[in-house]
């Protein structure tokens, strides 16, 4: 079981890092009630800003979405966790398991640096299922490429790509739900985006059940060489630590 960052003011500190590049983003979907929208809640975070355009490109997983056959009749609002700044944003791209969304501002609001993670780093998770709640959780690496592990007797992660992703624990999952993580963004301690959590699993070593999560590795994200922006192709680097 992975240990749990015990100092909150270095946790705080290290949150402090990275959340002016965090967001609210909430999908409104209608549902088969007429007047009654379902309202999905997650924590996104600004994948490119380019400078003088007045606008932001907002990475969200999903999970945001009832379905993902309903993206385009769903809409989105963003408010961003440092800024008193919240309001509509425009669907721009699907991809692997994320989306992207276009959100207007009217001051400058950073990207998050990209980063990878070595075995029994700490890590931050950032989650957010209200619409008044924001949820700081601390855990560790377990496995930091899944490609070089396997687990239940031989047997690779039941996850495709697995070289895609990196494994860690999650003391308190049992309590909280795997679905209150489903889709959260991953940071390190020194404020880096390292991933998004894609899935969970129990796996049995030496006679023990452990609760692992799956988080899709940012260096194999792909968001930056998929983004096109004015109907041109954008050769956008993400920026490493």
């Amino acid at each position: 079981m992975a240990p749990v960052i015990d100092k909150r003011a270095e946790l705080d500190t290290a949150v402090a890092g990275f959340s002016a590049s965090l967001a609210q983003v909430v999908s409104i979907t209608p549902s088969g009630t007429p007047g009654a929208p379902e309202y999905r809640y997650r924590v996104g975070f600004v994948v490119f800003a380019p400078a003088g355009r007045g606008e932001v490109f907002v990475c969200v997983s999903k999970k945001l979405l009832v379905s993902t056959k309903l993206k385009k009749k769903a809409s989105f609002g963003v408010r961003f966790y440092n800024h008193g700044h919240k309001g509509p944003a425009t669907f721009h791209s699907n991809h692997l398991d994320y989306l992207i969304l276009k959100v207007s501002v009217q001051e400058h609001v950073p990207a998050v640096a990209f980063g990878d993670v070595v075995r029994s780093s700490e890590l931050i998770l950032i989650c957010k299922d209200k619409a008044d709640e924001w949820n700081t959780y601390s855990t560790t690496v377990i496995i930091p490429q899944n490609d070089a592990c396997a687990f239940d007797g031989g047997r690779p992660p039941s996850v495709a790509l697995s070289e895609d992703f990196f494994t860690m624990g999650f003391p308190v999952l049992p309590a909280l739900g795997f679905d209150k993580i489903d889709g959260a963004p991953v940071f390190d301690m020194h404020g880096l985006f390292v991933g998004l959590v894609h899935s969970f699993a129990t796996v049995s070593r030496d006679n023990t059940l452990n609760d692992v999560v799956f988080v899709r590795r940012a260096v194999r994200f792909g968001v930056p060489e998929c983004m096109r922006y004015d109907g041109r192709a954008s050769c956008v680097t993400p920026s490493y630590g």
